[in-house]
């Protein structure tokens, strides 16, 4: 059986609070906070806001994303869901799932460099 983690990794893609999946991005900082070794207590992590993962508003979105052990390991499946994507709502004051910001559709490995 293969080995692999779920790494959670906050990211800032706003200049403010502006939080739709279709805007153009001029600003992109990221920072991989942890991992987990199932999806479901990485899941948790986030609904739960372990740690208050935003950092007071510096992070509009999160990603989770499934790892296999190995180099370069971002590139591994093809068939498997291998991420799970958040933004902050700052109204409810909670992570919401979203799909992927067009903004950073060909990037992948965000937890891994």
């Amino acid at each position: 059986m293969q080995k692999e983690i779920f790494t959670i990794t906050t990211i800032n893609l706003t200049e403010g609070v502006v939080l739709l999946d279709d805007i153009d991005f001029k600003e992109y900082r990221d920072r991989c906070v942890g991992y987990y070794f199932d999806l479901e207590t990485a899941k948790k992590c986030v609904s739960e806001d372990w740690g208050a993962l935003n950092e007071a508003g510096y992070y509009s979105h999160l990603v989770i994303e499934r790892l296999p052990e190995g180099l370069y390991p971002g590139c591994r499946y093809e068939e498997k869901q291998t991420e799970w994507w958040y933004y902050r709502d700052y109204e409810k004051n909670e992570w919401i799932s979203c799909l992927k910001p067009k903004s950073v559709l060909g990037v992948i490995s965000f937890g891994m460099g």
